[in-house]
C-alpha cells in the first residue's frame, strides 16, 4: 500500500552508496487521529467514562510521536558505511569532513567491519556528451553492458 511507505531509496553523496531514507519529517494529521483515538481508549479503560483529562494525555502523545518521527528521519541521513551527514555538510563542510575521517578511521580498528564492503562501489559516471563511462575516480574498472 502506498500509504505505508514514507522511504526512499537515495545515493550517499560521499561514497555513493545506496540507502534508504525515511522521507516523513513530522508527525502528519493520521498520526493527530492515531494518538487521539489511543488517548480516548487510555481514558475509557482509566475512568471508565468520558473526561477532560485525557487531553494531556493526548498531548504527551503527540510530542512523543513528533519527537520519534524526527530522531528516526534525522538517524536515516547518516550514511551506515563512510558516516556522512549531509546535515552537518551544509552547516560546516570541515565538521562533516572530520566527521567522516574519525567514521573512517574507527571502522579501520573495528573487526566487524574488515569483511565488509568497501565504500567506494565505483559507480559509472555520465559524461557532459551524455555517454555512460566507468568512474575516472575509481580504483578499478568494473565490466558492465550498457
Amino acid at each position: 500500500m502506498a500509504l505505508f511507505h514514507g522511504r526512499e531509496d537515495v545515493y550517499c553523496a560521499f561514497c555513493k552508496s545506496q540507502k534508504k531514507v525515511y522521507t516523513k519529517k513530522h508527525v502528519s494529521f493520521s498520526n493527530y487521529v492515531e494518538t487521539f483515538v489511543l488517548s480516548v481508549l487510555i481514558m475509557f479503560i482509566v475512568w471508565e467514562g468520558f473526561e477532560f483529562r485525557f487531553l494531556p494525555i493526548w498531548l504527551s502523545l503527540v510530542l512523543i510521536s513528533e519527537v520519534l518521527v524526527q530522531v528516526r528521519w534525522r538517524l536515516a541521513l547518516v550514511c551506515k558505511r563512510c558516516g556522512f551527514d549531509p546535515i552537518i555538510y551544509r552547516r560546516s563542510h570541515e565538521d562533516a569532513a572530520i566527521k567522516v575521517k574519525t567514521f573512517l578511521e574507527n571502522r579501520k580498528k573495528d573487526p566487524s567491519y574488515w569483511l565488509s564492503k568497501d565504500t567506494n562501489l565505483d559507480l559509472p559516471c555520465r559524461t557532459p556528451e551524455g555517454e555512460i563511462v566507468p568512474n575516472p575516480r575509481s580504483s578499478k574498472l568494473l565490466d558492465f553492458d550498457m
